[in-house]
């Protein structure tokens, strides 16, 4: 690799690739900060070089608090005007905050983490106001950094569609049912869910849209949807699941997650359909 960046310098992808080395031999910051400095200068929005140093600076791997980590995204979020793909980078940096080793519903509300994260959002929203993908991502970090204000649904359109319903429904149901009180809305998973329905109606979407019903005290409704959900060919371990709810509706008690991971089945989009994401970094 440092012979392939010796022969072409203006090529960034070796550059970047040693990024992944120092990473797998534990080399010092400096050495990888060279390789990342190389990469750059030959490409300065260069995706994977980005993506490699924010990895290489995880807490998990590189140890410490993390501040180093969040000061490399501080500089180069401007960079996501030229690059939309930086947004991903970005944007994952603060995840792995929130959500490792165990969920902290309490980072996104330190001084300081809200304001820089917005400023991300700010830019991807302004370059690609279209994209779903962005657009969810800060429904959803926006709520948990200030969940007990005005839902920050509200003032947005909702632009749910087919491409991106899956999505949608993700959203909902963590909205729903997510495990810290602080995080979940009830109102705004139901805003969600029902649109979402509309658009597909399947035993996962109407196991969310009843979730969401019951979160906001429609005990009546949340019954009514997961029955029509149990009416629909689905797997074994999906049943058991919903007949779960049921019984937890029955009793009036809503379905709230041990943990924020979601079934498979739910997962059924990604932004790979987003436009604004729709090419190779």
């Amino acid at each position: 690799m440092e012979r392939a960046h010796f022969l072409e310098p203006r090529d960034p992808n070796a550059s970047a690739l040693l990024i992944v080395v120092s990473m797998g031999i534990n080399a010092p910051y400096e050495v990888m900060n060279q390789h990342f400095e190389n990469a750059i200068r030959a490409s300065p929005i260069h995706w994977y070089a980005h993506y490699y140093k924010a990895y290489y600076l995880y807490p998990r791997w590189h140890g410490g608090d993390g501040s180093d980590l969040l000061q490399f995204v501080r500089e180069f979020t401007d960079r996501i005007r030229d690059n939309p793909y930086l947004f991903d980078v970005a944007r994952n940096a603060y995840r792995d905050f929130f959500e490792y080793p165990e969920h902290n519903p309490d980072f996104y509300r330190q001084p300081g983490i809200w304001s820089d994260l917005s400023k991300v959002y700010a830019i991807s929203l302004e370059n690609h106001p279209d994209s779903d993908f962005v657009y969810s991502s800060f429904v959803y970090d926006a709520h948990y950094a200030n969940p007990r204000t005005q839902s920050p649904i509200q003032p947005l359109r909702l632009r749910i569609n087919s491409a991106n319903a899956g999505l949608f429904n993700d959203l909902a149901y963590r909205l729903a049912t997510h495990p810290d009180i602080s995080c979940r809305r009830g109102d705004a998973a139901v805003t969600i869910a029902e649109k979402v329905v509309a658009i597909f109606s399947t035993p996962a979407t109407l196991d969310t849209l009843s979730a969401a019903y019951a979160e906001a005290g429609n005990f009546s409704a949340a019954l009514r949807t997961i029955s029509a959900a149990l009416e629909m060919p689905m797997t074994h371990e999906l049943r058991t699941e919903l007949e779960s709810h049921r019984a937890l509706y029955e009793n009036r008690r809503p379905a709230h997650l041990t943990n924020i991971t979601k079934p498979e089945q739910r997962q059924t989009e990604s932004y790979a359909a987003d436009p604004a994401f729709s090419a190779t970094p």
